[in-house]
């Protein structure tokens, strides 16, 4: 009884004796055991009570973060639009411009995942997805000399779903794979479908991670 007033939860006593004995070692025995699960659903409430003060201090400075950043982005933009500058010094503003919208992309991608909108599902063609992602990411895949390879064997397949989170969650596989191939290489988007489902596969030539 001690040694759990003191918080040790995990002592226990043995079961023996004469019956009334044995039944009250159970019952003490028992009671440790609810008292250890109380002390560690405590802790879990404390530490999610710490997390979601941190989410929202993080949400704070996301909002704050977004609004320089879209003036640095702006400025850099009409610095390099209207003054006559040379290659070098064109190239490096373009490299602040990149770099902002990256953040930008990293701050958004934060707030959707803290406050996630709900679902808008529509009817549309698998293939959108990666014809959108493709468009987007074409010049950067293009500077980075990678190529995206898409083989369509879906037949026109349509999905329901959100277009614009598929979008996202696929445009970041694309994202990952151009980190993945410094040195260039392919990423194969590889689509498919039969009467129960539809799918869409994105793998790189990148080095991977350890399993």
């Amino acid at each position: 009884v001690r040694a759990i007033a003191a918080g040790d939860f995990g002592q226990r006593v043995s079961v023996g004796g004469g019956r009334e004995i044995a039944e009250l070692a159970k019952g003490f025995n028992g009671m440790a055991e609810q008292l250890g699960k109380l002390q560690d659903l405590e802790m879990e409430l404390r530490r999610n009570d710490r997390l979601s003060a941190l989410g929202q201090a993080a949400m704070v400075i996301a909002h704050e973060v977004r609004n320089p950043l879209g003036i640095i982005k702006t400025s850099t933009e009409v610095v390099r639009n209207r003054a006559k500058l040379g290659e070098t010094e064109a190239k490096m503003l373009g490299y602040v411009v990149d770099e902002v919208r990256r953040i930008e992309t990293l701050m958004r991608e934060f707030l959707d995942f803290a406050q996630p909108r709900p679902l808008v599902r529509t009817r549309f063609p698998l293939r959108n997805v990666i014809d959108r992602v493709a468009a987007i990411a074409g010049p950067e895949l293009a500077r980075r000399g990678i190529d995206l390879r898409i083989d369509d064997r879906s037949d026109g397949a349509e999905i329901l779903g959100d277009a614009d989170q598929l979008h996202q969650a696929c445009l970041n596989l694309v994202l990952n794979a151009m980190d993945a191939m410094p040195a260039g290489g392919r990423i194969f988007a590889d689509l498919a479908a039969d009467s129960e489902t539809a799918s869409l596969t994105i793998r790189d030539e990148g080095a991977g991670v350890p399993q």
